[in-house]
C-alpha cells in the first residue's frame, strides 16, 4: 500500500509504504524522517523536506532511504 501526500505549500511529501498511524519518525540526513511503527519498528514510511527542490536540482538519488523507489514513475506520476 503506496500512499502519497504532498503539501504544495511547504514542499513536503508524505510517502507511506504501511499504515502510518502508529508512527514515531527519526530524522536522518537530508531533511528525511523515516517512520516506524512504534510496537516493531517496522518501516512504515518517509517524509521528505524540500521535496520538489531536491527532485529538481536531481538531489533526490543521493539521499540514502530505507528502500527503493523510482520517484518520477511512482511519484511524480501520481502527484502531479
Amino acid at each position: 500500500m503506496l500512499s502519497l501526500n504532498l503539501d504544495k505549500e511547504n514542499d513536503i511529501l508524505y510517502l507511506g509504504i504501511l499504515d502510518t498511524s502508529n508512527s514515531y519518525g527519526e530524522e536522518t540526513t537530508n531533511g528525511v524522517v523515516v517512520l516506524h511503527d512504534i510496537d516493531s519498528d517496522t518501516i512504515t514510511g518517509i517524509t521528505i523536506f524540500d521535496f520538489f527542490k531536491k527532485y529538481n536540482n536531481g538531489t533526490l538519488s543521493r539521499l540514502s532511504l530505507p528502500f527503493k523507489i523510482d520517484f518520477k514513475k511512482d511519484v511524480i506520476n501520481n502527484i502531479m
